[in-house]
């Protein structure tokens, strides 16, 4: 429950336009549930964390910032723990969600802020 909590309020900063406290709150809501995410975490908790991060990637691409693809890394790590897309506790959360989230943050993203987010292919 706290994490979808947290989510909701992530998505009240975002949708005032306020990136980089929904980008903060993200982190803060991350160190709150990480402890809980044993190898037994139950699909709910899979789902509201990795929501969250999704909801953080789209603020930090937003905001032109560079957590974008942390962000988008543990959503694809919790997408790929719960390994199949679900909707527990309202998420629409999996594989799916994470690739539609990488295409959308991609949109906001200045020339600057990708060029650190994504890999560049001769390595510099």
């Amino acid at each position: 429950m706290l994490g979808s909590l947290f989510r909701s309020v992530a998505h009240a900063l975002h949708a005032t336009g306020r990136f980089r406290g929904g980008v903060d709150l993200i982190e803060a809501a991350a160190d709150v549930l990480q402890p809980h995410l044993s190898s037994r975490a139950d699909d709910a908790l899979l789902s509201v964390y990795g929501s969250l991060f999704l909801t953080g990637a789209v603020a930090a691409s937003r905001a032109d910032d560079r957590r974008t693809t942390a962000f988008l890394t543990e959503a694809q790590d919790g997408a790929t723990r719960l390994g199949r897309d679900a909707n527990a506790m309202w998420t629409a959360f999996g594989p799916t969600n994470v690739a539609i989230h990488r295409l959308a943050g991609s949109k906001y993203q200045t020339a600057s802020t990708a060029r650190h987010n994504w890999p560049n292919p001769d390595g510099r």
